[in-house]
């Protein structure tokens, strides 16, 4: 729900969202992938009420690559809280895709063991919070940074202040030296 009102699925409250809002999750619930323009929904809180999110078929991204459950685009922020998401498709190579400002309070990534990422944060600054979890399978990535500026991705931070992390970390680059920090 938004403001009051139901929809049938995460996706399109998420779509319905204005700028500012909370998209509240009213029981488990399985559905597609979501990707998310968050420039036009900065500020958005995905609330899953202590419910999980599965993500299925279809998964989406960039043209080519529609292996993500979530992608968050750059140009916003977004929180995430209060539940579980989970991969419930081999699609979902990355359970979320991130190049916004992304909070994640008191939440549960879980990836399936196709998930090579869990969280791959490409922009933006990431803050992972409250006693969050992320579960990667066996020989998987919970997480990465890729600091990417050839292709306009000039940022990439993540904070750690109360989390589980169970997976590989990785650091990478386009080839490009990260900045210094003065």
């Amino acid at each position: 729900s938004v403001g009051g009102r139901n929809y049938d699925s995460l996706a399109a409250a998420v779509s319905a969202a204005q700028p500012g809002e909370t998209v509240r999750l009213l029981q488990d619930f399985t559905g597609a992938g979501i990707k998310i323009e968050t420039g036009s929904k900065d500020g958005l809180t995905i609330n899953l009420n202590g419910h999980t999110y599965t993500v299925t078929n279809p998964t989406v991204g960039s043209t080519g690559t529609e292996t993500n459950g979530f992608q968050l685009l750059k140009g916003g922020s977004i929180t995430i809280t209060n539940g579980t998401i989970v991969a419930g498709t081999d699609s979902a190579k990355i359970l979320i895709q991130n190049y916004c400002n992304l909070t994640l309070d008191k939440v549960t990534l879980n990836g399936s063991t196709n998930t090579e990422y869990v969280l791959s944060n490409n922009h933006g600054d990431t803050t992972i919070k409250g006693g969050t979890t992320i579960n990667a399978a066996d020989g998987q990535h919970a997480f990465d940074a890729y600091y990417w500026p050839k292709n306009g991705y000039d940022k990439v931070s993540v904070t750690v202040e109360d989390a589980t992390i169970n997976g590989k970390i990785e650091y990478a680059t386009d080839g490009t030296p990260p900045p210094s920090e003065g």
